[in-house]
């Protein structure tokens, strides 16, 4: 197949084998082409994480203009059979979909975050041709929203992902953003005695990010119990040297491979973002 991949994370600037921020483009994009198919990449040249929505709200409108400019020169040029994208609302428009369609191509959408922030999609996935998903408990919301869907399970490429023959130093460690319960869970495992490693987005590591949660706090207020919230918050500031030895920002792609080999315990934490993730 010829397929436009519009993916939301992709940037030409990164290197994706150590890029830790871009896990769709470094699983997806290189399995396709191991498939055989032809994949014509769209830019989204998107900023750092912290930057994403505004940067959105004020060149969203253009990006989809390129978008739309480009499916139309390639598929000018030879058929496109398939734009295969992950994103939201925030990304793409409807316009933008029913554009392509229009063009007489295959539009597909893998939102990773369907069931519990399915709001962000609820309006572009009844355009969509298909709606791909991951998650069983996410087909209800397609259904209700009456958007067509398919499902498959979340699977791993064994090139990348794969064990390595290294000595354990870590007994305990979690790679992820701070959000919902996990900040409550680390915590607890600190509190407990537990050697404890995280490595993640908004994770306080420095004053500069511990203000950042600070001022997170004011947002999610009605979210989560007040008394619960400020217990947490709080702990960070009474804890500022665990804060400091035990939280880090981002790791790279590679060294968190390696790292999940050098550790006892790596920790998942299943609940998404969305109403209910802070009960």
């Amino acid at each position: 197949m010829r397929i436009l991949y519009a993916m939301g994370n992709f940037r030409s600037d990164v290197d994706l084998s150590t890029e830790p921020n871009y896990w769709i483009d470094r699983d997806m994009y290189p399995a396709l082409k191991e498939l055989g198919h032809e994949v014509l990449r769209f830019d989204w040249a998107l900023p750092n994480n912290y930057k994403i929505p505004r940067w959105l709200r004020e060149n969203g409108p253009k990006k989809n203009g390129e978008l739309l400019e480009l499916a139309s020169k390639l598929h000018a040029e030879k058929r496109i059979d398939m734009l295969l994208s992950a994103a939201d609302e925030r990304y793409i428009t409807r316009k933008t979909v029913e554009t392509v369609k229009g063009m007489g191509i295959l539009t597909v959408n893998y939102h990773c975050d369907d069931v519990n922030a399915f709001h962000m999609n609820e309006a572009v996935a009844p355009v969509y041709d298909w709606n791909w998903t991951i998650q069983p408990a996410a087909v209800a919301n397609y259904k209700k929203a009456g958007a067509k869907y398919a499902y498959t399970p979340c699977g791993a490429n064994p090139d990348l992902y794969k064990p390595y023959d290294l000595e354990k130093k870590y007994d305990v460690t979690f790679v992820g953003r701070n959000m919902g319960y996990r900040d409550e869970m680390i915590q607890h495992l600190i509190n407990c005695g537990i050697d404890t490693r995280v490595w993640g987005v908004d994770w306080p590591h420095d004053p500069k990010s511990l203000m950042r949660r600070w001022a997170a706090m004011i947002n999610r207020l009605g979210k989560r119990p007040l008394g619960k919230e400020l217990s947490l918050s709080v702990w960070y500031l009474t804890h500022y040297g665990e804060m400091r030895r035990r939280f880090s920002p981002l790791i790279r792609f590679d060294e968190m491979i390696k790292m999940y080999s050098q550790s006892r315990i790596n920790l998942n934490f299943s609940g998404g973002m969305g109403p209910g993730m802070y009960d």
